[in-house]
Parts: structure tokens; sequence; C-alpha cells
């Protein structure tokens, strides 16, 4: 079983968990932030990140 996104309908606008408008958020400035803000950033970057791979990880080999 595998996946074919030209097979697949995607999920309609007003069904999805997050618009545009939300996504797209102003980035901090690094020569005015906070070293704490910018430390809260990288950290919270890497915690995505990695509940991504583990979800993936997990649904391969795991039926």
């Amino acid at each position: 079983m595998t996946f074919n996104p030209l097979q697949e309908r995607g999920i309609p606008l007003d069904k999805q968990l997050r618009n545009w408008r939300e996504l797209n958020v102003t980035p901090t400035d690094p020569d005015h932030a906070d070293p704490y803000t910018r430390c809260r950033i990288i950290t919270m970057n890497g915690i995505e990140v990695e509940a991504i791979m583990f979800s993936h990880h997990l649904a391969r080999h795991c039926p």
C-alpha cells in the first residue's frame, strides 16, 4: 500500500487545521529578540520535527 498524491483528494480549506493567515507570521529579528525567545523557537522547532518524524516512523513499522 503506497501513497499516490495524484489519486488522493486534498482536504478542503475550511476543514484544515490552519489557514495561510495563521501560518504566515512575521519572523523574529535576531538582533532585537531576547536570547531566551530565540532558544524557545529553536527548541519548539526541534520538538515539532521530532514529533513528525516519530509518527512517520511509527506508521511505517506498526501495522
